[in-house]
């Protein structure tokens, strides 16, 4: 019976695997390009978080510190190659609390611990998914 039962959800999880990896597979490979529809259809190449990254390489310190949300940390360490306050692998808690109100404080309170902090700040506005819909 156990046998006939396993037959018959094969189909199933063998669904259910290959789901779970190509859902996998899009969060483990984040695209910093992409290709968007221009107003008149065409394809148009997105390419500004690229050369927001290759702006920080190119116009700031090489021991420049870079704030920001924590889900950009890797590509501002990989891409920039500055040093990040924080990214995917930053496990305090604490830390990630203290960056989150930081950013999402009046400028004045922000400033006031930022400055302590970093260097610079990385925001990113306009478009779906911005910085300021976090807040």
């Amino acid at each position: 019976a156990i046998a006939l039962l396993l037959w018959d959800l094969e189909p199933d999880v063998i669904h259910w695997a290959g789901r779970c990896h190509e859902y996998g597979s899009t969060l483990s490979n984040p695209k910093i390009v992409t290709v968007g529809s221009g107003a008149d259809g065409r394809p148009v190449l997105i390419d500004d978080w690229l050369k927001g990254y290759q702006w920080i390489d190119q116009n700031t310190p090489k021991d420049a510190r870079v704030i920001a949300w924590w889900d950009y940390g890797y590509q501002i360490t990989g891409i920039a190659k500055r040093t990040s306050i924080a990214d995917g692998n930053t496990w305090n808690h604490e830390h990630i609390a203290t960056l989150g109100r930081t950013l999402t404080s009046p400028e004045k309170r922000a400033w006031n611990a930022i400055r302590h902090w970093a260097d610079y700040l990385l925001v990113w506005a306009g478009g779906r998914g911005d910085d300021i819909a976090k807040s």
